[in-house]
C-alpha cells in the first residue's frame, strides 16, 4: 500500500509506480529512510505526508491524476 495515502497497492515492493490519488513514487529507499530526500521524490516520504495532508485538509475529494490531468490541458 502507498506509504503516504494507504489508497493505492502498488504492483511490487519498490516498484516506482506512482499513486494515483497522492503522487508518491514508490521507492524503497525513500520508505526505509523517511526524511531522505533525493531519491526517485523530490520531498522526503514524511514531507510529502505532511503535503499530502494540506491538501486533503484543502479538498477531501483530491486526487494527483486529476490535477495531473488538468495541467496537462
Amino acid at each position: 500500500m502507498c506509504p503516504v495515502c494507504g489508497k493505492y497497492r502498488f504492483t511490487g515492493c519498490g516498484s516506482f509506480d506512482i499513486c494515483k490519488f497522492c503522487g508518491w513514487e514508490d521507492d524503497d529507499l525513500m520508505e526505509d529512510n523517511p526524511d531522505y530526500s533525493g531519491g526517485a521524490n523530490d520531498l522526503s516520504l514524511n514531507d510529502f505526508r505532511k503535503e499530502y495532508q494540506k491538501k486533503i485538509q484543502e479538498n477531501p475529494n483530491y486526487k494527483w491524476i486529476i490535477e495531473v490531468d488538468k495541467k496537462r490541458k
